[in-house]
């Protein structure tokens, strides 16, 4: 029989979605080369912000406190230190006091615990064992020492100082990118660096001190902020505060002119300073002085540093300690591109009196796309994978253009990063084993959730149903529409759908709507499935 090209077209496209399908499973993130996913808005972006500080080496209690206050009305979802957190352990307990006050006060405001990010200072690593042992335990482990006399308090040199640890949670959900970081052996903390992705923003976190620099670390960090531009902005944060080595580090990337590093941001020398040297801006953050020997020093440069995201670009002020209280923010930095949310919250119009219902799973053995029709709110890809019992071999997600995968090599995890789950998109499951799995939550659904970009999306049978105005019921039973049907209804509602693809026992099925006609077999869709369509408009 002779083909028409539609289905030619219809295999091609087949073959093109297997392809992508065959990049997840060897763990790479690859994001569609026919379309630049910064001029794509996934969802509606809410500004968020991140607080940086540095040389945090003050013993004095006012400034601590004023300044934790600020960031507590600032609400920051990250703290990002860079280096030298503490520098005498008997006597300085505020730097750690804040964190946990800190990340108390913004789980209560927006849900969500601080995440702390730390570049490594020299007083980090070399002046006492114990301190690297006890900030290893901080940054990996969320685990800090507590004594009921005295508060938080380290490991020290005061003998009234019995120290009981305390369990605040995990401080760094991104260590398992880079595991060595969290070697028990303290000594080599120092050696290991990460990055990780926020809002369409590459983080490089640099373990550089002042003193020493391996051509590895170097090397590493090249190829890193060298990445192919898949995020807006790349920011760098190092503790080594030597202009002329950062200058040296731009002229680096001489080797790959395409490269989106926008600041350098760094510590050490205690002194505020900022230069543009090849469009690259570096910045020195000042920090808080040494002890209360020197006033004027201290109203002269002691700071602290805010990052306010918005769609459009990151503002970053200084806040100047002036010996009292700190001045309004002043704007140093505006970094213009195309920004996203820190992460997708709950939906606030969530009905608290929604009945939980329960949804069974059949996991097979293999590759299959499955969605989650019932909403657990602030549900993350680490969460599902524990609920699971540790059995997928992976979970991805494509979102914007972006594959996002956690994946487990030789019983580690490692994470894009930890992604939500949601009522809307599609994920991919491979299983070396068949599973059972019993999914908890509430049928409560906010359509306009549900936004397809122009290009290939993976998303939820619901998600689909929903923007067709088919009927999804709440019963959970009989939920299933040809996917003809599919089509018909997005096409009324404007939403030019030209391919609805199914994975059926590791191999695709497609409906191609083309020229008012359809071309392929039509089958039934139906929950818990996910599916790839492509979308014109």
């Amino acid at each position: 029989m002779k083909r028409t090209k539609y289905q030619y077209q219809n295999i091609i496209l087949i073959g093109l979605i297997v392809i992508l399908v065959s990049s997840i499973f060897a763990f790479t993130k690859n994001q569609n080369e026919s379309f630049d996913p910064r001029n794509q808005a996934a969802y509606e972006m809410t500004p968020w912000n991140f607080t940086i500080v540095g040389d945090t080496q003050s013993s004095t209690q006012e400034f601590y406190q004023s300044m934790t206050n600020l960031m507590i009305q600032d609400n920051p979802y990250m703290l990002i230190h860079v280096g030298d957190m503490n520098y005498q352990m008997n006597a300085n307990r505020q730097p750690l006091k804040m964190i946990v006050d800190l990340r108390t006060a913004t789980e209560q405001q927006h849900g969500t615990p601080l995440e702390y990010h730390a570049a490594m200072g020299n007083h980090d690593d070399t002046n006492y064992k114990n301190w690297r042992e006890w900030y290893k335990d901080l940054i990996c482990f969320g685990k800090v020492p507590y004594h009921e006399g005295l508060g938080y308090c380290e490991d020290s040199l005061d003998p009234s100082c019995q120290m009981t640890w305390q369990e605040v949670g995990p401080l760094n959900p991104y260590v398992q990118q880079a595991p060595m970081y969290c070697v028990s052996n303290p000594t080599d903390i120092i050696l290991q660096q990460y990055s990780f992705v926020k809002g369409n923003i590459r983080f490089i976190m640099l373990q550089m001190p002042y003193y020493s620099q391996s051509q590895e670390r170097i090397d590493w960090a090249i190829a890193e902020a060298c990445k192919e531009n898949e995020q807006s902005a790349t920011l760098i944060f190092t503790h080594n505060g030597d202009f002329a080595v950062q200058k040296q580090f731009i002229d680096s990337l001489d080797s790959c002119p395409n490269h989106n590093v926008k600041a350098i941001i760094t510590g050490h020398t205690h002194i505020y300073r900022q230069e543009t040297y090849k469009n690259v801006e570096i910045i020195s953050v000042s920090g808080s002085f040494y002890g209360q020997l020197d006033m004027q020093s201290a109203t002269q440069n002691s700071d602290y540093w805010n990052a306010h995201v918005q769609a459009d670009k990151i503002v970053l002020s200084r806040i100047l300690w002036n010996g009292s209280s700190f001045n309004a923010p002043e704007v140093k930095l505006e970094i213009p591109g195309t920004f996203t949310n820190f992460f997708e919250t709950g939906n606030p119009d969530e009905n608290p009196d929604e009945q939980t219902q329960t949804m069974s799973y059949s996991i097979a053995k293999g590759n299959q796309i499955i969605s989650f029709p019932l909403k657990q709110s602030e549900l993350v890809v680490s969460q599902l994978y524990s609920q699971m019992g540790g059995k997928p071999n992976s979970i991805v997600s494509y979102e914007g253009g972006y594959w996002y995968s956690y994946k487990i090599v030789n019983g580690t995890p490692f994470a894009t990063q930890d992604f939500s789950i949601n009522q809307k998109n599609g994920y991919f499951i491979q299983s070396k084993e068949q599973f059972e799995y019993q999914h908890e939550g509430t049928t409560d659904f906010n359509k306009s959730d549900c936004k397809f970009n122009k290009g290939w999306n993976l998303v939820s049978y619901r998600c689909l149903v929903e923007s067709a105005n088919l009927e999804w019921n709440d019963d959970l039973s009989n939920n299933q529409q040809l996917a003809s049907e599919i089509f018909d209804g997005l096409h009324e509602n404007n939403i030019n759908i030209k391919i609805l693809s199914d994975l059926d026992q590791d191999r695709y099925r497609s409906l191609i709507y083309d020229q008012n006609q359809y071309y392929g077999n039509d089958f039934n869709t139906y929950d818990p499935k996910g599916y790839f369509v492509l979308i014109e408009n």
